[in-house]
């Protein structure tokens, strides 16, 4: 039987899995995925440094109640009616729609308010904690306001007796408070045109309406930065009694 035993044996050769050309491809197959896998995290990492990078470069507006009495450059805003279509609004304090009214005799100041620094008001800090000048930059402020229901209006509103003849005359939205029917929601803007490095500009809002008014930040992206709430919850402007 020992003349069949090489009839019987069957060479299967080397498997293909084990063969040199199929290891080799392999190899290399696997360094290529490494070096794709690398390629994506180095891209990966090299877009969130850019992104830091322009974060870092771009101004940032700190809003928050003023911390001393330093002097800063003002701008002035109010809560008040539009002077065309009467609707409530926020803007900018006008001098021909906002102060009080002169007389033949000369200015004269509100008796109910002893002038427009005493209205009620508001005062936040924006300042530029980043490292490039905020240019036009924007920052939104949401009003809530509810009327007053304790205090007569038409005693708020009543022109004051005047010792003199060289008082007066008083108006509505100048010497005294717009009525406020009901409850109201309003969304205004600061613009700022510029606001350097390291720089404050203080927002002095006035009220001009019989109401309470409760002011939040809106925290949002600008042109060129971002604006964050650096407030300590919601601000609130009583009405004047």
């Amino acid at each position: 039987m020992s003349h069949l035993a090489p009839l019987l044996s069957v060479d299967v050769g080397t498997p293909w899995y084990a063969s040199p050309d199929w290891l080799t491809a392999l190899f290399t197959g696997g360094l290529l995925l490494v070096a794709v896998v690398t390629a994506i995290f180095g891209l990966m990492a090299a877009w969130a440094a850019v992104k830091t990078a322009r974060l870092e470069a771009a101004p940032v507006l700190v809003v928050t109640k003023p911390a001393g009495k330093e002097t800063y450059s003002t701008v002035e805003y109010v809560i008040a009616r539009d002077p065309t279509d009467r609707a409530l609004c926020f803007r900018q304090r006008s001098y021909e729609w906002d102060e009080p009214l002169d007389n033949a005799t000369g200015a004269t100041l509100s008796r109910h308010y002893g002038g427009r620094p005493q209205w009620p008001h508001q005062t936040l800090d924006v300042r530029n904690v980043g490292r490039s000048p905020a240019l036009s930059a924007t920052v939104s402020l949401r009003f809530e306001l509810t009327p007053e229901l304790n205090t007569p209006y038409d005693r708020v509103a009543t022109d004051p007796k005047p010792d003199n003849a060289m008082h007066g005359p008083w108006t509505v939205g100048r010497d005294f408070p717009h009525r406020l029917e009901q409850q109201a929601e309003l969304i205004g803007s600061i613009e700022l045109p510029i606001v350097p490095v390291g720089e404050t500009v203080r927002v002095v809002i006035e009220n001009r309406f019989f109401a309470t008014v409760r002011l939040s930040v809106i925290p949002e992206d600008i042109a060129r930065g971002a604006v964050v709430n650096g407030l300590d919850g919601i601000l609130a402007m009583q009405a004047h009694r």
